[in-house]
């Protein structure tokens, strides 16, 4: 999440429950995004869930060595997640 000046800050945990029943619920989110796509993305602690509700797909990814912050989508539609471990991850 960015600030009024555009500097990121963390807005602390979101207890979401559930999303979806094929959508993994996670108690301590710190990020939520649905993407213009429509795909869904959930960042937990050091776990990125990732939902598509066109074909109803879902799957985790786990980044060990950090913490997700925030996710966020650009007008391009590329996907920024967020570290406060490994830095900013970019998908397209």
């Amino acid at each position: 999440m960015l600030d009024s000046s555009g500097n990121a800050s963390s807005i602390g945990p979101i207890n979401t429950g559930t999303i979806d029943g094929d959508f993994p619920a996670a108690t301590n989110a710190y990020a939520c995004l649905q993407a213009s796509n429509g795909i869904r993305y959930r960042g937990a602690n050091n776990q990125l869930f990732v939902y598509n509700e066109s074909d109803s797909s879902s799957w985790t990814e786990n980044f060990t060595t950090a913490y997700i912050k925030d996710i966020e989508e650009d007008n391009s539609g590329n996907i920024w997640i967020a570290t406060n471990g490994n830095g900013i991850d970019i998908r397209n």
